[in-house]
C-alpha cells in the first residue's frame, strides 16, 4: 500500500467531509433518539387511554355490583322480618294449639266422669222408677186420685214425670 501523502487542502477537504459525515449521523441518531421517545410516548399515551377505559368499566361494574349487593341485602333483611314474623305466629299457634290440647283433654276427662255419672244416676233411677208405660199408668191413676187434692199439684207431677221419661229415652239413646 501505498502511502500518499495528502496536501492540506485534501485534509481539510477530508476533515470536512467527515465532519459531514459525523453531523449526518447525529442528526440520524438524534431522530432515532426522538422517534423512539415520541413513540414510547405515543405508546404511553395509548396505554393510559385505555386503561382509564377500563378503570371506568370497572367502577360502572363496581356501582352495578354495589347497587345489586344493597338491593339483595334490603331484600334479605325484608325475607328475615318475614321470616322472623312466620317463627312469631307459628310459636304463638303452637302454644294455643297446646293449650287448646290441654283443655280438649280436661273436657274429655269431665266428659267420661259426666258419663259415668250418668250411668249411676240411671242406674239409681232405673231403681226406684217404673218403666215408661207403667209410669205413664201411673200418672194417670195419679191424676184421678188427685184431682180432689187440686189440679196445680197433678199439672207439677205430670210435667215432672213426662220430662223424666223424656230424659230416660235420651239416655237410652246416646
Amino acid at each position: 500500500m501505498k502511502q500518499e501523502r495528502m496536501t492540506t487542502v485534501q485534509l481539510k477537504q477530508k476533515v470536512i467531509h467527515l465532519r459531514s459525515e459525523l453531523h449526518k449521523y447525529e442528526k440520524k441518531v438524534k431522530d432515532y433518539e426522538e422517534n423512539y421517545h415520541y413513540r414510547l410516548l405515543e405508546d404511553l399515551k395509548q396505554n393510559n387511554e385505555e386503561l382509564r377505559r377500563k378503570n371506568e368499566t370497572a367502577e360502572e361494574q363496581m356501582k352495578r355490583l354495589s347497587d345489586e349487593k344493597e338491593r339483595l341485602q334490603s331484600e334479605n333483611e325484608e325475607w328475615r322480618n318475614k321470616y322472623k314474623a312466620a317463627a312469631d305466629k307459628i310459636n304463638v299457634l303452637t302454644e294455643k294449639g297446646i293449650l287448646l290440647n290441654k283443655q280438649l283433654e280436661e273436657t274429655l276427662q269431665d266428659n267420661v266422669l259426666l258419663m259415668e255419672k250418668i250411668k249411676k244416676y240411671e242406674e239409681r233411677s232405673s231403681a226406684f222408677l217404673p218403666l215408661p208405660e207403667e209410669n205413664r199408668k201411673a200418672g194417670v191413676q195419679r191424676k184421678n186420685r188427685e184431682e180432689g187434692e187440686g189440679k196445680t199439684r197433678a199439672v207439677k207431677d205430670d210435667w215432672f214425670i213426662s220430662n223424666l221419661h223424656t230424659q230416660q229415652k235420651k239416655n237410652k239413646d246416646t
